[in-house]
């Protein structure tokens, strides 16, 4: 006959059995979506459209990393012209690229003009990709690059396929296509006048000086310095204005008839056209030097500011760390009031959308959001999309929400406020506010991992102490507890039939019995005052042949079977220790080792100093310890795999034993030479200073 009990037991076996059927269900359901979007990712890929330009090997190398992150492929599509003179001249750009797909493992395909609208419109019908991104397009027939007319077919094939394109700025092109009407737009704008003419009076007087050497026909050179200066110096505006007073100046005065102007005469006019092309060549040169020192500078200023970001990610200790670094880095670089806000869960214990609805603000702790903020960065995070200022969505907001997405999906939002809306529009900044998220995407998807592990640890851990507190209650304790009941319900129940002899066994053994499960509960007490810091050493300057010769006293029964060696170095420091605990500790260390080692067998306590520390060694001749748990055995309720649960002890005594030493700066160690040769538990106690320098 089957009992209610165990039909209940049977009941709930099969709920739990079910429930984690269902949990497996679950689990399988996500991976399969998880494989599902892997899989799309992977057969849609990141494409790149370049020609065999050196400057397209930068965004090669951009766009490796975006589909490395997103765990994608990476197709370039290479337009090379066909003809002699030009081919001739992009051969070795060619190759160049070609080395670096095949080093960045992706693929590439060669085409020609006439056939790349076919041959890339087709594989993109085959295969949509997920994201295109355009090379430099060239100004001009005989430049490289991706012509206008492929460009305009792709972009419009794009669009209506609803694929992301990503456009790159036109190649720095001609000399002559880059005048510059003002270097410098901050200062005003006559300074750059009154410094020009300053200079071409400079070269005036200069030539006044030089007419006396050579005909001033001939000096109209020295008037070109002072336009190349102002070219220079300030823009093609100042240089024109210098060529015109310079000319004049040179007409006026030096050119016959003198004090007169001649401006029809055909040397003037080829001076001045002379003068005007020297100018637009100049300051051309200069401002694409200036630009480009301002582009190296801004570059060394976004590397900075990016492997500082990495460095302190690199570098943090705790989660917090982690989002202080990147608000911090992000507020230096924007200049802007940051906040990151991550979901309470991942994206891999749940979908987007219950992801979304835990986000919170996590750093600053005063973050200052209100609930539309709130509201508006869960929707970045579900739907994978910026919004708010300068947005199309939640454009009312006053802050910009930018997703953290990685390989993994979404791990977070970062919010921006008080902030330039025009770093969402020029393409430098954009990049570098890219580049930036990304980082910070790979941050909190770090933090937040480095969180989710350590939650598993402890709860792991935990698990495992309740286990073992578990086993050792119901083992170490049951014991005694039986043999007390069993040794009083005989004497309650057949008291008067006892010889006095059977009655002093009996009662002995109720003692011995209840003096373990007093020990057993004095050490989880202990146990729990040491991991809570409440235990205190009071400490003394202690002898220790006193600390030994107390101990000993107190062990003198359990010490009765074995035979004992005790051997203390004569003159040793005195110890500042707690007396009491540092008792407890050499009490429990002779307890191990007369539980185990057999019978009359040896145990030895050895003192000596060492290195301004005073060595205690407790050695047995017992069972011994393998070296693969010599580090674990003062663990909590570790015991050497099974054999010695035959023995009484709840695994506690060894790790009592280092949190008092801890508590005086000392150390404690296993040795044994394995199985069946002994341990010798040591024991390091810092000595007193002043009492080694008066025995010195």
């Amino acid at each position: 006959m089957v009992s209610s009990r165990e039909v209940r037991h049977d009941e709930t076996n099969k709920a739990a059995l079910t429930g984690m059927d269902m949990k497996e269900q679950h689990a399988i359901v996500k991976l399969n979506k998880r494989r599902s979007e892997i899989a799309e990712t992977a057969q849609r890929g990141f494409t790149v459209v370049i020609g065999a330009n050196s400057l397209d090997a930068a965004i090669v190398r951009e766009v490796h990393w975006l589909a490395k992150e997103a765990g994608a492929p990476l197709t370039v599509y290479m337009v090379a012209p066909t003809k002699p003179w030009v081919s001739a001249l992009i051969t070795p750009q060619a190759e160049q690229i070609k080395r670096l797909v095949a080093r960045l493992d992706a693929q590439l395909v060669t085409i020609t003009p006439k056939e790349a609208v076919e041959k890339i419109t087709t594989d993109w019908r085959n295969a949509l990709p997920l994201r295109v991104f355009f090379g430099p397009r060239r100004r001009w027939p005989w430049d490289i690059g991706v012509s206008r007319a492929l460009f305009r077919q792709l972009t419009s094939f794009t669009k209506s396929s609803g694929v992301d394109a990503t456009v790159d700025a036109p190649v720095p092109g001609d000399t002559w296509t880059h005048v510059v009407w003002r270097l410098d737009q901050h200062r005003p704008w006559y300074h750059d006048y009154v410094l020009s003419l300053f200079a071409v009076c400079i070269a005036a007087l200069s030539v006044q000086w030089l007419k006396n050497l050579m005909p001033a026909e001939n000096l109209s050179i020295v008037f070109l310095t002072a336009v190349i200066f102002s070219a220079t110096a300030y823009g093609f505006a100042a240089a024109l204005f210098a060529s015109l007073i310079s000319v004049g100046l040179f007409d006026f005065f030096f050119v016959s008839p003198t004090f007169s102007f001649s401006f029809s005469s055909p040397d003037n006019v080829l001076l001045v056209i002379l003068f005007v092309l020297m100018s637009g060549i100049t300051s051309n040169l200069a401002g694409r030097l200036r630009d480009q020192a301002e582009a190296a500078q801004q570059r060394e200023g976004e590397a900075r500011a990016l492997f500082q970001l990495t460095r302190d990610v690199a570098t943090s200790d705790t989660v917090e760390e982690t989002y202080a670094a990147v608000v911090r880095q992000s507020a230096l670089l924007f200049d802007a009031e940051t906040i990151v806000l991550v979901p309470h869960q991942g994206p891999s214990d749940s979908d987007a959308s219950k992801a979304a609805s835990t986000l919170q603000p996590v750093y600053p702790p005063q973050s200052g959001l209100n609930q539309d903020h709130i509201e508006a960065a869960r929707w970045a995070f579900a739907h994978n999309n910026p919004c708010g200022q300068g947005t199309d969505n939640f454009s009312v907001l006053d802050t910009f929400f930018r997703p953290l997405e990685t390989a993994n999906g979404v791990v977070g939002v970062l919010a921006l406020s008080n902030f330039n809306s025009n770093m969402l529009v020029e393409d430098k900044a954009r990049r570098m506010f890219d580049s930036v998220c990304r980082l910070s995407a790979v941050a909190v998807e770090r933090a937040r991992q480095s969180q989710e592990l350590e939650d598993a640890r402890v709860i792991s851990q935990t698990e495992s102490l309740r286990s073992a507190l578990l086993s050792s209650i119901s083992h170490d304790f049951g014991t005694p507890l039986a043999s007390v009941i069993g040794s009083t319900s005989s004497l309650l129940t057949y008291g008067d039939r006892y010889t006095p002899e059977v009655t002093h066994e009996l009662l002995t053994t109720v003692l011995e019995e209840a003096e373990r499960l007093n020990k057993f509960v004095s050490n989880l007490m202990q146990m729990t005052r040491v991991e809570s810091g409440a235990l205190i050493p009071r400490l003394q300057l202690t002898d220790v042949d006193d600390l030994i010769g107390t101990t000993l006293d107190g062990a003198q029964r359990r010490l009765e079977k074995h035979d004992l060696y005790v051997e203390v170095a004569e003159r040793l420091p005195l110890i500042n220790i707690d007396f009491v605990l540092m008792e407890t500790v050499l009490m429990n260390l002779l307890e191990n080792a007369c539980k185990y080692s057999p019978p009359e067998t040896s145990i030895s306590i050895m003192a000596y100093e060492k290195e301004e520390h005073v060595v205690i060694d407790v050695k047995d001749n017992g069972q011994g310890i393998p070296s693969e748990d010599l580090g674990a055995i003062f663990d909590k309720f570790f015991r050497v795999k099974a054999r010695d649960r035959k023995i009484a002890g709840t695994g506690l005594g060894l790790a009592i034993c280092k949190g008092i030493l801890e508590g005086h700066n000392g150390s404690i160690e296993a040795l044994s030479d394995g199985p069946g040769r002994g341990t010798t538990m040591r024991i390091q106690l810092p000595a007193d200073v002043s009492d080694i320098a008066e025995s010195a």
